[in-house]
């Protein structure tokens, strides 16, 4: 796929939500002071609100399924900033969704729509970590570094990280295996081939087991280390984590993509409401394997970033 931007895991481009419209202000502070007898003065205090709005339209017929404004909103749900890179690689820092506007035309059976423009706001999130400037130009880092202090306490430790990727992983394979056995069961009696979305389904199994063998992994380091009290030893547990999180919460967005395509051929094809319904629901169980997969890299990312 060609990617015009990523947001955290979410990537725009025309298999996603290609947006057609990118207009990015930001603002510069000169706040003035007046004074007698003269024009005010002004004095620059730093940069001001970064932000970017997306104006796009998704097609789900043809392109990405009708989840996609959808994983956008559960992206913006986690209530966290997300690195965003342009498709030209440049890294263009953390940045936060502040609304997801959506409207839907032009249906099909059962109220699927067809076309859905979206809008997203997003706004850069200030990471310039522990330094600040004070307004007389100085360095306001004490301050600063107390506040960070204080998020650090609230990150989610390590050994919690760990155990929420171990039952994420064993709560994906459950409810995969669920849907495998209910899909396989309507295969024969419907005139869509299921071959894809069965292959499918299977592939999340795989990412599941992937979690559930790393979280294996990182409890047995995290038992041996006793302590987690620096960044070497949070590597050591999270380091896997991190990147097996990152590639479920990549891989299953693909996966319930293909789902998708199938779930517009059954809808097509006008098969029966309870058939459509059990292959959506692996697309559910998916959907959710890779919002957890995503919160949990979070998670390990903050950890990490405490230690710095």
């Amino acid at each position: 796929m060609n990617v015009m931007l990523q947001l955290g895991p979410y990537q725009f481009g025309l298999n996603t939500a290609a947006y057609q419209g990118l207009n990015r202000q930001t603002e510069y502070r000169w706040p003035s002071q007046d004074i007698f007898e003269g024009l005010p003065e002004l004095q620059f205090t730093g940069p001001g609100a970064d932000t970017i709005t997306l104006e796009g339209v998704v097609f789900p017929e043809y392109w990405g399924g009708v989840g996609q404004i959808d994983a956008l909103r559960a992206l913006a749900e986690q209530g966290k900033p997300h690195q965003l890179v342009s498709g030209r690689g440049d890294v263009m820092g953390q940045w936060v969704i502040v609304s997801v506007s959506e409207r839907q035309s032009t249906f099909a059976a059962a109220g699927t729509p067809l076309r859905q423009e979206f809008t997203l706001q997003l706004s850069r999130y200030n990471d310039r970590g522990d330094v600040g400037v004070s307004p007389g130009g100085g360095q306001a880092g004490p301050q600063i570094a107390a506040g960070n202090r204080a998020a650090a306490a609230a990150v989610v430790p390590a050994a919690q990280i760990v155990t929420a990727t171990g039952a994420l992983g064993t709560a994906s394979l459950s409810r995969l295996a669920a849907s495998l056995a209910a899909i396989d069961a309507i295969a024969g009696s419907v005139a869509t081939p299921l071959a894809a979305v069965i292959q499918s389904v299977n592939q999340g199994m795989g990412l599941a087991r992937s979690l559930q063998t790393t979280a294996t992994v990182a409890g047995q380091t995290a038992k041996r280390l006793g302590n987690i009290s620096s960044l070497a030893d949070a590597q050591a547990v999270l380091g896997g984590i991190v990147l097996t999180t990152g590639s479920a919460a990549q891989a299953g967005s693909r996966v319930s993509g293909v789902i998708q395509d199938t779930l517009n051929a059954m809808t097509a094809a006008g098969e029966a409401v309870g058939s459509v319904a059990t292959v959506r629901a692996a697309q559910i169980d998916v959907n959710r394997l890779a919002v957890g997969a995503t919160r949990l890299r979070g998670q390990a990312d903050d950890n990490l970033r405490s230690f710095q």
